[in-house]
């Protein structure tokens, strides 16, 4: 293909005219920074509650997708095995005194659990007979 002479200096004087590209950033400045630095934190927590909480702001209107959901089952899971070997190396060493005060607060922290989930669900029933 060829150009006249007009078009050939047309093309060369735009060409002066466009802008320069862009200098790609200095990448030797990102190596020392550890790599979960860059991640977003439902990427990197591992406590089943807190992950979820950090799900429940990333999705506006409450819906996640289907691998996230699975990412949380298996937090859920290390965290259920964690709990299990603990209680099993708990019951192993012999008992002391302070475990059974934590054992009577975790009974009572589970009664209180129980008793404001039973508490909110007659107020629901109660607000549906309303109805």
């Amino acid at each position: 293909m060829s150009f006249d002479s007009h078009s050939l200096e047309r093309l060369r004087k735009l060409g002066r005219t466009l802008p320069k590209s862009i200098a790609k950033p200095n990448t030797t400045q990102e190596v020392g920074f550890p790599q979960k630095a860059k991640l977003h934190p439902i990427e990197i927590e591992n406590d089943p509650q807190a992950l979820f909480q950090e799900l429940m702001k990333a999705s506006p209107d409450g819906k996640v997708p289907p691998h996230l959901i699975d990412r949380l089952k298996k937090v859920e899971e290390n965290k259920l095995s964690q709990d299990n070997n603990d209680l099993t190396k708990e019951r192993s060493a012999p008992n002391k005194q302070g475990s059974n005060t934590s054992r009577r607060s975790q009974y009572h922290k589970g009664n209180e659990e129980d008793l404001l989930y039973t508490s909110f669900e007659r107020l629901l029933l109660e607000t549906e007979e309303e109805i």
